[in-house]
């Protein structure tokens, strides 16, 4: 959807590979995979962006990811900060204890901050390493630690 979107709005849409985890109590999920990514531009400094990832180590999960980021260009470099809202569904690692003797469900929210530090931009194409995420989510009543690299992405202007 956000793809689609992104296409119709005349923005980028590219794909990216990266790991990432989601470190709860209940539920782990946790893997490396890659998928789909989107950005709109909002003006000079604002971006809506998204993307979905495929992950496989601990099974096959889903993460579906997107948000609101900020950001400002010096030649073809083009550094920026985000807020990602992001669901994990699909395989997890789940423990069942005499402390929590329920299974949870295989399916979770987070939130967290999107940096961009290596971010290239020119006329029709952009190209992103070392993106950093890290944010948090709710599980049994504790915080459950999130995070992400996304280690290359390439998108496509039109």
């Amino acid at each position: 959807m956000i793809v689609l979107a992104a296409v119709a709005l005349s923005a980028e849409v590219g794909f990216g590979v990266g790991v990432d985890a989601r470190l709860g109590k209940g539920a782990v999920f946790v893997g490396a995979g890659a998928g789909p990514t989107a950005r709109v531009d909002l003006g000079r400094y604002a971006e809506v962006h998204g993307e979905a990832r495929l992950l496989v180590l601990a099974g096959t999960a889903g993460l579906v990811r997107g948000g609101v980021g900020l950001h400002h260009g010096v030649g073809a470099w083009d550094p920026g900060v985000g807020l990602d809202l992001g669901g994990w569904f699909g395989a997890s690692l789940r423990a069942v204890t005499e402390e929590n003797p329920e299974l949870v469900a295989g399916r979770a929210l987070t939130a967290q901050v999107r940096l961009d530090p290596l971010r290239f931009r020119s006329e029709g194409a952009t190209v992103e390493v070392l993106r950093l995420q890290v944010g948090s989510g709710w599980d049994r009543g504790q915080p459950a630690l999130a995070v992400g690299v996304t280690l290359a992405e390439v998108a496509l202007r039109w």
